[in-house]
């Protein structure tokens, strides 16, 4: 397989990660693409909104289900819409290194940084060295929900590779097919 073919599959399976992970957590999630936006330094995206939009989405919800006076979901926190965002960031190069045995060079340069990010903005959950004892427990996380997701990773992946671009509509309705066994 040529580099450039490589880099356009581990690019498919990296954003495919991060938009059905963010989806089994259920996260305010938008589409994905691996066209290229130099402007951008990325080879690739997938939309996952911040945490705040996702805890707030989260209580609409619950609102809604109070309202109908239907049972709620399983209530969520802001603290758990920031450790589900980091979970979904790492998601990309966790399902390279699965599927292709590693993260290629570069490719979670922008996700590290946005983990960070967040996990700085959250000092009181990862301070005085938690976050060295969440990071490592949040990627076995990730990487148990990336086997038992990999027929849905895999399904999404191939989509990018034929369309290079899924709107939100179109990853939820690959998302939800159900396997035909």
């Amino acid at each position: 397989m040529n580099h450039s073919k490589l880099n356009r599959e581990t690019t498919a399976y990296h954003e495919a990660g991060h938009a059905v992970i963010g989806r089994v957590l259920c996260l305010t999630c938008g589409g994905a693409t691996i066209v290229a936006d130099q402007s951008e330094n990325e080879q690739g995206h997938a939309i996952i909104a911040d945490p705040w939009k996702s805890a707030s989405d989260w209580d609409r919800v619950l609102s809604d289900h109070l309202d109908h006076q239907i049972a709620p979901p399983r209530c969520h926190s802001v603290s758990s819409a920031f450790r589900a965002t980091i979970m979904a960031r790492m998601a990309g190069a966790e399902t390279e290194n699965i599927i292709f045995g590693v993260c290629m060079v570069g490719g979670d340069a922008d996700d590290q940084y946005h983990i960070a990010m967040m996990a700085q903005s959250r000092y009181s959950e990862f301070s005085e060295g938690k976050w060295e004892w969440y990071e490592p427990r949040m990627r076995r996380q990730v990487r148990r929900l990336i086997r038992r997701h990999r027929q849905k990773i895999e399904l999404v992946a191939q989509a990018l590779l034929e369309c290079e671009t899924l709107e939100s509509g179109k990853i939820d309705a690959l998302f939800s097919r159900k396997p035909a066994c």
